[in-house]
């Protein structure tokens, strides 16, 4: 574990990551497994070792998808709950199997005061996310609908060695808040253009760069 925190965090203080490695304990997620709930208490911080978290806000029948929590990533909404002392705002969800360290909360706040490596960590992990949540803003206020779609395609891909996505036109469709119809229409669209190859159970992404 030292290896890996160094890595992701290669100011940590030497007593902060003998602490972590006393304290702290790999957690495993299985696929779709919940790990937050609108509403719900946080019991700790994840810092995600392998796989991915993903983090949404649920109305209804409709998802918004905010951000992705990938390896030596952090949760900047499950910081935040954490200092203000309220429940999470958001969902968070496993996808694949997942890996993650789990901060506890009773500890943070004596942790931050001794330990300047937390505050830049985090603040590094909040600069993380806003970018992602304007550059996803960006898309649903100034984007069509194709772009939005493409946008949705690229992060879901982020960071893993092969551009395919094993979602069915309907989930794609309920993490974006649309109709099935939709996603039908200009996914076929994206495969005429030749941006995307579809089967029958996958898409992949032409010219992916991961």
């Amino acid at each position: 574990m030292k290896s890996f925190l160094k890595a992701h965090i290669p100011f940590i203080e030497a007593e902060l990551l003998e602490e972590w490695e006393d304290i702290l304990k790999v957690s495993t997620f299985t696929d779709g497994q919940t790990i937050l709930t609108e509403g719900g208490g946080v019991a700790g911080i994840p810092i995600v070792v392998s796989g991915r978290i993903k983090v949404f806000r649920r109305k209804e029948d409709k998802e918004l998808l905010l951000y992705y929590i990938r390896s030596g990533e952090s949760c900047a909404m499950s910081f935040q709950a954490c200092i203000s002392q309220k429940n999470s705002q958001v969902y968070a969800v496993s996808e694949g199997e997942t890996e993650a360290l789990l901060i506890p909360t009773e500890k943070l706040k004596s942790w931050m005061r001794k330990y300047p490596s937390i505050n830049a960590y985090m603040f590094n992990i909040y600069n993380l996310r806003y970018t992602d949540l304007l550059e996803s803003l960006d898309h649903i206020l100034f984007g069509n609908m194709e772009g939005r779609l493409l946008h949705y395609l690229a992060k879901k891909v982020k960071g893993t060695e092969k551009p395919v996505i094993q979602l069915s036109h309907q989930e794609i469709a309920y993490e974006m808040g649309t109709a099935r119809e939709v996603i039908s229409r200009i996914l076929k669209k994206l495969e005429l253009e030749g941006k995307i190859i579809l089967s029958r159970k996958s898409i992949e992404l032409c010219d992916y760069n991961h």
